[in-house]
């Protein structure tokens, strides 16, 4: 979702090309709608010809494929690019958007924030077109080579932020000049780890010594302390947000889907006339009407929630490849293969527009009566 936000104009206002421009990504880069407003965004801010956009990241994941365009998009733009790093809700970011603040001209990051990907940060599932991600990391390698050369950062430092694949030790000569390795030092009181690989994960030292000196990022306390620090003391000539949705959207579906069950539980036992009655019992016509009454806007319900499922996966098709409903990823049959995630939540609706078709077919029998 893109959110525009124009300040205020007024008499003393800095003139336009001495202003700078704001673009805020919150969440992961885990979708092509995300990275398509991203570039809308982007593109949008650099034709007011700021003197400056600051990029503003918070996520914790980014997907390979999307941080490649990403990342091509602020090495071929013609504006100086600033990027900061902070994420208020639980202090962390992706190694990724790390590479995305080492490709801009400038760098900083709030002094309470790590970097660090968990086991589980991977988004590759959400993109089943892609065959062979090493390629993707091969991409996003070249890309480390040649901001290596324009930025002269060290090139191990560029590719362990976009695709890391080793661990990396800085050593000290005894003349103390430093080297960046990716070799574990035999000697280390000369040495400190600056990425770690464990089992929790990857994790890189950005310490107040570290960040400046070997990653140029600078530490603040604030986002308005780092753009001061730029020369920026104006307020931005725009500001746009971007929130990363697919996250809530999956949640919406899952929530939609549970709706629909539940609605049609009820509409079932809404026609349900007979149970607990005798079955001599004559039921009379105005109770199927009353019945059919009830079920109708339920089996309504239902369709208008399967029509917003409908509507969401078309803008975000990775929602089919996140956890499905409950159940909806069983085995069809006793021993027989697990659905996967796609198969299962087409199953899912499916069912539900089957037992809602059902319905309707009732209560257009319980209203003639």
């Amino acid at each position: 979702m893109l959110t525009l936000f124009l300040p205020t104009t007024h008499a003393r206002a800095s003139k336009p090309e001495h202003r700078h421009a704001v673009l805020k990504l919150r969440g992961d880069l885990d979708s092509e709608k995300t990275y398509q407003e991203f570039a809308q965004g982007f593109k949008s801010l650099a034709a007011r010809s700021p003197r400056l956009i600051v990029i503003e990241l918070s996520g914790n994941r980014t997907r390979p494929d999307l941080l490649f365009e990403i990342i091509r998009l602020i090495t071929n733009a013609d504006i100086p690019i600033a990027v900061w790093l902070a994420d208020p809700a639980d202090r962390r970011i992706g190694p990724g958007m790390l590479g995305i603040a080492l490709a801009a001209q400038h760098a900083g990051i709030h002094q309470s924030t790590t970097i660090k990907r968990k086991p589980d940060d991977s988004l590759t599932p959400l993109n089943p077109d892609i065959g062979d991600w090493a390629l993707v990391n091969l991409d996003l390698r070249s890309a480390a080579r040649d901001l290596a050369e324009s930025t002269g950062l060290d090139r191990i430092l560029f590719e362990s932020a976009l695709a890391p694949r080793t661990p990396i030790w800085i050593t000290q000569d005894e003349f103390g000049s430093d080297t960046l390795t990716s070799d574990e030092p035999s000697d280390q009181s000369r040495a400190h780890q600056l990425v770690t690989k464990t089992a929790d994960g990857w994790s890189f030292d950005l310490s107040a010594q570290q960040a400046p000196r070997l990653y140029s990022v600078a530490i603040h306390r604030t986002p308005r302390a780092f753009t001061s620090s730029l020369g920026l003391r104006a307020r931005p000539l725009e500001t746009i947000e971007i929130d990363s949705g697919l996250r809530g959207e999956h949640e919406r579906c899952l929530s939609l889907i549970r709706d629909t069950r539940i609605a049609v539980s009820l509409a079932t036992a809404s026609l349900d006339i007979r149970a607990g009655r005798a079955a001599t019992t004559r039921i009379m016509a105005h109770e199927y009407h009353d019945a059919a009454e009830k079920a109708a806007p339920l089996v309504e319900q239902s369709r208008a929630a399967i029509a917003q499922i409908a509507a969401l996966t078309k803008d975000y098709p990775e929602i089919l490849w996140l956890p499905p409903p409950p159940d909806a990823d069983s085995p069809t049959e006793i021993g027989g293969p697990v659905r996967t995630s796609l198969s299962a939540w087409r199953d899912a609706v499916r069912d539900v527009e089957y037992d809602l078709g059902r319905l309707q077919t009732r209560i257009e029998t319980y209203s003639r009566r």
